[in-house]
This record gives C-alpha cells, structure tokens and sequence, in this order.
C-alpha cells in the first residue's frame, strides 16, 4: 500500500494580536514605557491542528474574522505565528484574496436573491453593503421603499412593519426598531475595523466608545457592530456623540446616511 507523503503539516498554531483602545497606548507598549497591560488579546487563530496531503484538495470554510486568511498567510510565510509549528514540504504559492482585486459590472437578472450568488456577492468591497437591485421594493405592498445611489432606503411614514422587505433581502440588511426610536446604528458590517476602514470610509469599526459611554447600557457592541437596545435607550444621544465614524444617527437620517456612507465605500 502507497503511503500518503505530508505536504503541509500544521500543529498548535496560534496567532495573537494585541488590540489597544488608543493610539498612544500602542506607543507607549512600543518603546516599552507601559507599567501596565494596556491592551486585549485577540486571538485570530488558538491551537489549530492541520494536516494536508500530497494531491488532496482542502477547502476552510468559515465565517468573517474565524482566521481562514490568517491561517492561510502564515502557511505561505506572510504572517509569522505567535506560536506552534509549521512545516510545508515542496513549493508552495500563495493567491490569497483575489475578489478584493476585481471591479466588475454585473447583467444577470436584476435581483439581489441572483446578485448574491457571484463572487464577493457582488461588485462592492464591503460584503455587508446593500446589494441595490430592489428586490425589497418589489415586495413592498406600501411603496415605502427605495433605492438611492445603489441602496435600499425605507421611508418611516409610509413603512407598516410587514415584514416582507426583512424576509427578502439575502443579506438581512433590513430590521423593525420602534417608531419611537431616537437613535439607530446605519451600519450592518460585521467585519473587524481595519477591514471595514478598508471598505468603507463611514462604516462601524466595532471599536466599542459607544458601549462604554452610554450611561443607561443601552449599546452593545456584538461581531464588531454596535446595536443599540431600544427598550433602554433614553434618546441622550452621547453614543452618536461619541461615535468617532458618526455611523450611530437619528431614524429619520438613517436611510439617507446609510446610502451616502455605503456608496461611499463601494467600489
């Protein structure tokens, strides 16, 4: 029987970042003043185990921030682990994030359910951003919805809460806060900030001013996005006060915003 040869072996890889809350504190960790831990650990990858085989073909799949890149950049010698072991057996070549490269235009069907099934579920960088070909509009039984500069904006007077706009859209762009609500976040990204900065010049960075700032714990900062939980909320208006993207904006603004941010930040 024909033993199998190892092409890459990986074996309690660990890839940690430190995440400071201020740009001075990265400086005084640098020069080595900090008297104190001034930053969190992230771990992007904790003890993973991966063994690959000569001829085998090996897909990662996972969701935004589970380290598939990373995982990926430190088996080619673009990352250097924090700690485990490596060993690549052969030449190795790295194509990594090729849809972050392409600008396309897309002439399928006009339809947000068909535009989510190309690559990077279509032609904006941001993964999170409205796709803009109306299929919210269509379902909408009260004329309460449409698209300005390529996303989905929903008109709080004319909106009866159905539903079918939330039930359409490929995304889950789209979610009911009360009538009576004073502040609303205009952003749906769940990437980590450095990503979302990337794509997008007003998107929410996860940074989590707004969750520490709130007097009444009415903002919560979950998978790098802020929600704000309304039946707490007292309209004060500090987390939008303090928002360093302004991403956090009265209901009334927050399509108008959405969709000048977002456009922004298409490519």
């Amino acid at each position: 029987m024909e033993t199998k040869q190892l092409a890459i072996h990986v074996e309690g890889l660990n890839k940690v970042y430190r995440l400071y809350d201020h740009n001075r504190d990265r400086l005084i960790d640098s020069l080595g003043l900090a008297r104190k831990k001034r930053y969190r650990e992230h771990f992007a990858l904790n003890n993973v185990d991966l063994d690959v085989y000569q001829g085998e073909c090996v897909g990662i799949i996972g969701t935004n921030g589970s380290g598939k890149s990373t995982i990926l950049k430190i088996i080619t010698g673009v990352l250097n682990p924090t700690s485990g072991t490596v060993q690549v057996n052969g030449r190795i070549s790295a194509l990594l994030e090729l849809g972050a490269g392409f600008n396309y235009e897309y002439n399928g069907i006009q339809d947000c359910r068909m535009l989510s099934f190309v690559p990077n579920g279509g032609a904006k960088s941001c993964n999170f951003g409205c796709l803009g070909y109306g299929s919210c509009v269509e379902v909408c039984p009260f004329d309460a919805i449409h698209v300005f500069n390529g996303v989905a904006q929903v008109d709080k007077e004319a909106c009866k809460a159905c539903g079918k706009c939330i039930s359409v859209c490929p995304k889950n762009l789209i979610t009911l806060i009360p009538y009576s609500a004073k502040y609303a976040v205009a952003c749906s990204s769940g990437n980590r900030g450095p990503i979302t900065m990337k794509d997008c010049r007003a998107g929410c960075i996860g940074c989590g001013i707004c969750e520490k700032n709130c007097p009444a714990g009415a903002v919560h900062v979950e998978n790098f996005n802020a929600t704000i939980d309304q039946s707490k909320c007292t309209g004060c208006g500090i987390c939008a006060e303090k928002c360093p993207k302004k991403v956090i904006v009265v209901p009334e603004k927050v399509s108008v915003r959405a969709a000048a941010a977002q456009a922004a930040g298409s490519r």
